[in-house]
């Protein structure tokens, strides 16, 4: 594609879920990970900074948690897609966050591909208004594998 990667700031308090993000990221050739935050603190801040295409921000954080900071990060950078990246599956919680401006809600249940792909699919979309569907996207998506189980998709072999 003659694309410019797209930018994105992933936004998770588990340091090993952002680096196998951004490793799976990076490895795609769509995206530019300009930053990371640990709560939505940071992720309110650089919003504002780096003004991303995108930002996978997670719920479930210490202070500043994903659902507090969403409504202020599109105050900060209202050009950005939030896309809401959860291990929570509660009744109504995709819907909460599409109310507050999230374009889609991924579960933390599948595979680093299926988000990299829903990633994408968003990030090629032209800046529809955050409103432009009735129901937001919900994905399965996860990034380790299960009951001892290897994906060797996702293996770094160097």
């Amino acid at each position: 594609m003659g694309r410019d990667p797209a930018t994105i700031v992933i936004v998770d308090d588990d340091t090993d879920v952002r680096v196998l993000i951004r490793t799976r990221l990076r490895r795609s050739g769509h995206f530019e990970v300009v930053a990371e935050a640990v709560d939505g603190a940071e992720a309110i801040a650089l919003a504002k900074e780096h003004r991303p295409a995108l930002m996978l921000l997670d719920i479930s954080m210490p202070g500043v948690d994903g659902l507090e900071a969403l409504p202020r990060v599109l105050e900060a950078s209202p050009t950005t897609r939030v896309v809401v990246f959860s291990g929570f599956e509660e009744k109504g919680l995709a819907d909460k966050t599409r109310e507050l401006g999230a374009v889609a809600f991924i579960e933390k249940s599948a595979s680093l591909a299926s988000l990299v792909e829903q990633l994408e699919a968003i990030a090629s979309e032209d800046a529809a208004p955050a409103g432009a569907t009735a129901e937001p996207p919900t994905v399965a998506v996860g990034y380790a594998p299960r009951d001892g189980e290897h994906d060797a998709d996702d293996d770094d072999r160097r």
